[in-house]
């Protein structure tokens, strides 16, 4: 019996191994999300959340979805126009201490 097989479980007969199903991202997606983001931004006069929210945004949200796009360079583009709303807004905001 090979490892990509394995007997039911009364040994009677072998049930071939399903192979495991991969999620590939789409890119169209990615980019609308991103675009969703700058459209949100670009409607904001200062930023709605706290500072952590935000810092999670350029930190853990934004690069997650930069790293799905297939084309570097067209990553470089979103981090760039995110990145100067983020900046616009944070220089906007008055952060409480």
């Amino acid at each position: 019996m090979s490892s990509e097989q394995q007997h039911d479980l009364f040994g009677e007969t072998e049930i071939p191994h399903k192979p495991k199903s991969v999620f590939r991202v789409n890119p169209v997606h990615v980019k609308f999300k991103l675009g969703q983001f700058l459209d949100e931004l670009r409607d904001l006069e200062t930023w709605p959340w706290t500072k952590e929210q935000v810092r999670l945004l350029q930190d853990m949200t934004w690069p997650n979805l930069y790293r799905k796009l297939n084309d570097p360079i067209e990553a470089e583009k979103w981090r760039s126009l995110l990145d100067a709303e983020w900046a616009r807004l944070t220089a906007a905001t008055e952060w409480e201490a």
